[in-house]
């Protein structure tokens, strides 16, 4: 409009500016809505650490399901994958295990990974009283894993530590981005 006064059409123009802006608004926040609800594993598990990037939240339990499986995830008190861990009765003989998605058990129930497997093959028959702890983390590489074992090694006192190795490993402590 020609007509209209240069005040009237600055008014006109903020306010289809402030709609468009609210459009963009309820827009984005309609797909975080969804997102959240269908997609967010990682938001649902991982949770900022200042020394590590991330690391798994405590007491978390949810499914996740792809083309390929279905699988419950459950973290314990402390935010690892398994049952509650006593850290003031662990057992004679505690091994730690730490490592990727591989030894967090990435698509496989916490019964199908290799560390519980190993903890039940070594109840069977009973050598010692062991305790297995499965440190695993998603997308850590040894550096991480190392940063993890230095703040931990005091409270877990492991007599065994398997770290399990993955071939991106070596890129990963590279990143530029790791800390």
């Amino acid at each position: 409009d020609v007509s209209l006064s240069k005040p009237r059409r600055f008014s006109r123009m903020f306010f289809n500016l402030c709609l468009v802006i609210l459009g963009i608004f309820i827009g984005t926040l309609i797909a975080e809505l969804i997102a959240r609800r269908f997609f967010n594993v990682q938001g649902q598990l991982f949770e900022y650490n200042p020394s590590t990037g991330y690391i798994t939240k405590p007491n978390r339990s949810f499914e996740s399901k792809t083309p390929e499986f279905m699988v419950r995830y459950e973290t314990n008190n402390l935010g690892l994958r398994g049952p509650d861990i006593n850290v003031e009765n662990l057992g004679d003989c505690t091994i730690l295990g730490l490592g990727d998605s591989f030894t967090f058990g990435m698509g496989v129930e916490y019964e199908e990974t290799y560390l519980e497997v190993m903890r039940r093959a070594l109840l069977n028959p009973p050598h010692e009283n062991f305790g297995v702890i499965n440190a695993g983390q998603g997308g850590w590489g040894t550096a991480q894993q190392a940063v993890f074992l230095e703040e931990n090694i005091a409270v877990f006192h492991p007599r065994l530590i398997m770290v399990g190795v993955y071939q991106n490993d070596i890129t990963d402590n590279i990143s530029p981005n790791l800390f």
